[in-house]
């Protein structure tokens, strides 16, 4: 790729298939994206978990790769064990290290010319978009509300957040995302943490 590999801005996996499935439905945007990957047009990274360090992810990974099953069984070279779609991850055993589990993020520039023209970059702010506090706040809410698992850690939790308000400002429901960092350094003050005080 072109730019330096920390300078990229990407999308995880899971949120580029949303995405996709919106413009395309589900199974079209998945063999769309899936295509892109194996040609190389669209570039695809690996991140341990907790970590935002990018490890390129070279096309030939997917050849052996199907739209139509949750887990693909592969092999050498690259030694993969499974993408799990619905989770938007991969575990493979990358220059001789045990096995690992990857997230998995696209490039956004490169997925955003995968999307039909207009549905290209952050939705227009709505009349109604909430301020990134009060967004947090509800989302919080809504998490405990359904149960949904969330990482133990305070970091982990701002990390998970801070992809939820970046999706929610693309699609004009908060007025400007914020970063793990800035919510990390908050949820204490904004009655967010721990989870189960709220």
């Amino acid at each position: 790729m072109a730019k330096d590999v920390d300078n990229v801005s990407t999308v995880k996996l899971i949120d580029a298939l949303k995405r996709a499935a919106d413009s395309y439905g589900a199974a079209n945007g998945k063999r769309r994206i899936l295509e892109r990957l194996k040609s190389g047009e669209l570039h695809a990274f690996g991140f341990r978990k907790h970590s935002n360090k990018l490890i390129p992810i070279p096309p030939q990974f997917w050849q052996d790769k199907q739209v139509d099953h949750p887990i693909d069984y592969g092999g050498l070279p690259y030694r993969q064990v499974y993408i799990d779609w619905a989770e938007g991850s991969a575990r493979w055993d990358w220059n001789d290290d045990d096995d690992a589990m990857f997230g998995i993020r696209l490039a956004q520039e490169d997925f955003d010319k995968l999307l039909p023209p207009g549905s290209i970059g952050a939705s227009p702010v709505g009349k109604d978009a909430m301020k990134p506090k009060d967004w947090l706040t509800a989302e919080v809410k809504r998490v405990k509300v359904e149960h949904e698992t969330v990482p133990s850690s305070k970091t982990g939790f701002a990390q998970l957040l801070e992809d939820r308000i970046e999706a929610a400002a693309r699609r004009g429901e908060v007025t400007k995302p914020v970063r793990y960092r800035h919510i990390v350094n908050n949820l204490e003050a904004w009655g967010l943490w721990p989870i189960s005080s709220v």
